[in-house]
């Protein structure tokens, strides 16, 4: 504690002091760095502020649910062989409004702003975070005025960084987010198909719970704005009220399930019971009577509360032999330690750090995995149950007299119906598993080339060392591209609907065939590291379609032309209009196809005899696929050298929208 005491008072009268940048820094906190000044009536402008007083903090800000607006100060100078481009990234994602203000070369104020209520589109650095570029003089001190307004509570992390050191950072949390949403998407997934096919509502119960904490972090995280509306602005706190109250209604509804409170204390229950049900519907009435905001932090107390209440009351059974409490006890212990720090920095009790949302998504992913081992030890004490029950019948069957033959004979018919029943519902479930593993492979397919193109860069990266800064902006934009990837991949498997019905045509759009081909080329010169030569053309025509789609359909006719390809070999790419149609082709002279081969092209799985490269037979599966969905066809034809050509038709929309491509874009 004395030395606790002691590194405060140390960075309090630190804080109000310029940062230094220097040549080996890579990041820098502005932690110590700080001065506040409150604005309660949220009306004063950055004349008014420059002449306010700051008050030095000694960590980040965090003010918990503050009903106005907060202002930070901090001065910044660098070295001269320090880097001259600096971005300040502003976390956590959900601030309603955060500007920042300096005095530019005619002593006018320079201002930049971002936040929820600023879209994406436009943005020096497109990150779901607030992210500005800086430009800090040398031996020189730069005066920055942050400030940070938002209808939720009022905390702000600030951290400095040299673009590549953002870059590494950023693809690390996409990846970590990207991941536990994925998994999150499967565990619903999972959970809901056991919960129909066995008629368990724990199963849907449990699968309706991790959707909310899933859809909880996607969009206080950033991600539901920058991915679903990247171009508006956004109001979330009565999607959050509703969540809240979804998430009150559910921890009831598993703890009551699980534990079996009715059974061990049934007044408890039903009081229980009571209370959350009046919480949850407060939380959704608030939402059409626009007070959604003033009960959120009432909200968050009675979520943290549960949690208490629950955790206390499964160690109470716990310790009294109770066995499904144990379980419950593991997983709700994990979720408490994993937001208690989330929860802490709402009401403003410890301030707010860069790495607080990891320790909310790994504790949230822990605890998911703990729920669902304890979902599964309810299901599998109902099943011990059920066996217990069949051999005391059993029992009470060979020891009855000759006089209750019948009777045991039509028990046994009885027995043997519920078995046969288990047994189809256990070949329903193997069914399941095999369709699950069948979608992680397609995942898998999509996600090999983005990672390996992380991983061979970062490799050049490493063996590089700096030496050559033309190969490692290359490299860098190689990552980024591949990043992009990853989170366009995660938005795949997040709409994956698209591919199942006619939902994606909502969002059809006017395409460029040349973006079209300029895309592919990038990519296929991205997966071939140079080893490949690529010639591309295009008209001017445009396509109506998913732009999504369309670049998933061209970029997987170039990774299979590029698996075909020898080394120094060609690849062609071309898109064209012709009347109502259009075009777009990918040519290679690689090994070609075998004509027994190709009736099964295009079929889940299938791969080529001459097949050299790694795959899972997925990609032509897509193209097929995606094709049909915009109304055309696959044509695959050899050429009088060597190789193939895959020629993708889709009629109709295949023009500029003018007069005559609106008519068209009707007709579709």
């Amino acid at each position: 504690m004395l030395l606790l005491l002691l590194s405060f008072c140390a960075m309090h009268f630190a804080a109000g002091a310029p940062l230094v940048l220097t040549e080996e820094m890579r990041r820098a906190s502005l932690e110590g760095f700080l001065g506040v000044a409150l604005d309660a009536s949220v009306s004063k402008d950055i004349d008014a502020m420059a002449q306010a007083r700051f008050e030095p903090i000694a960590g980040n800000l965090s003010l918990g649910y503050y009903d106005g607006a907060a202002w930070l100060r901090f001065e910044l100078t660098r070295t001269k062989g320090a880097a001259s481009s600096w971005w300040l990234e502003v976390r956590p994602a959900a601030l309603d409004y955060v500007s920042l203000f300096t005095v530019d070369d005619d002593g006018g104020w320079r201002s930049v702003y971002l936040g929820d209520n600023t879209g994406w589109a436009g943005r020096a650095i497109n990150h779901r975070t607030s992210v500005f570029v800086l430009d800090p003089p040398v031996d020189g001190t730069q005066v920055y005025y942050l400030r940070v307004y938002s209808s939720s509570n009022t905390a702000a992390a600030l951290m400095l960084w040299q673009p590549a050191a953002f870059i590494e950072d950023a693809a690390r949390s996409s990846a970590i987010l990207g991941g536990f949403l994925l998994t999150t998407l499967i565990v619903v997934v999972v959970n809901a198909a056991q919960g129909i096919l066995m008629r368990e509502r724990l199963y849907l119960y449990y699968s309706a719970y991790a959707l909310a904490i899933g859809g909880f972090l996607f969009l206080v995280e950033g991600m539901f704005h920058l991915l679903v509306l990247p171009k508006a602005p956004l109001r979330m706190e009565w999607m959050v009220s509703l969540l809240h109250a979804a998430l009150i209604a559910l921890l009831a509804k598993l703890f009551c399930e699980i534990v079996q409170l009715r059974s061990l204390w049934p007044r408890v229950d039903r009081l229980y019971r009571a209370l959350v049900t009046v919480a949850a519907c407060v939380g959704v009435v608030a939402v059409p009577l626009q007070f959604d905001a003033l009960v959120k932090p009432w909200l968050w107390g009675v979520v943290l509360g549960q949690l208490i209440f629950q955790l206390l009351t499964a160690l109470w059974f716990t310790a009294r032999g109770h066995r499904q409490s144990r379980f419950y006890v593991l997983a709700f212990g994990a979720l408490l330690v994993g937001s208690s720090y989330t929860l802490l920095t709402l009401f403003g009790v410890v301030p707010a750090h860069q790495w607080g949302n990891l320790v909310a998504v790994m504790g949230s992913l822990l605890h998911m995995a703990l729920m669902q081992l304890s979902v599964n030890e309810q299901t599998y004490q109902a099943k011990c149950a059920l066996d217990d029950a069949r051999e005391l019948a059993l029992e009470s069957a060979r020891r009855a007299s000759q006089g209750l033959e019948h009777a045991v004979a039509e028990r046994t018919r009885e027995l043997d119906s519920a078995r046969a029943h288990l047994e189809h519902a256990l070949d329903e479930e193997r069914s399941i598993k095999l369709d699950q593993q069948r979608f992680l492979r397609m995942v898998a397919h999509e996600f090999r080339t983005p990672l390996a193109v992380i991983s061979t860069a970062a490799d050049v990266i490493e063996l590089e060392g700096g030496r050559d800064t033309k190969l490692r902006l290359a490299n860098l934009t190689r990552l980024r591209r591949a990043a992009a990837r990853l989170a366009e991949l995660v938005d795949h498997a997040l709409a994956e609907d698209r591919f199942q019905s006619a939902a994606w045509r909502t969002n059809a759009e006017w395409v460029s065939l040349g973006t079209l081909v300029e895309d592919a080329r990038r990519f296929g010169e991205t997966i071939a590291a140079g080893d490949r030569k690529f010639l591309v053309s295009a008209d001017d025509g445009q396509i109506q379609g998913g732009r999504d789609l369309l670049r998933i359909l061209l970029h997987n006719l170039v990774d299979n032309a590029v698996k075909h390809t020898v080394l120094a070999g060609e690849i062609e790419i071309r898109a064209f209009s012709e009347g109502r149609k259009v075009r777009l082709q990918v040519c290679d002279d690689g090994s070609g196809i075998e004509p027994d081969e190709l009736p099964f092209l295009f079929d889940k799985y299938q791969r080529g005899r001459n097949a050299q490269a790694p795959g899972l037979g997925l990609g032509l599966y897509l193209v097929d696929n995606i094709a049909r969905l915009h109304g055309g066809r696959v044509d695959v034809k050899a050429r009088q050298r060597a190789g193939v050509c895959f020629e993708v038709v889709i009629d109709a929309c295949g023009s500029a929208p003018d007069a005559r491509g609106e008519d068209c874009g009707r007709a579709c």
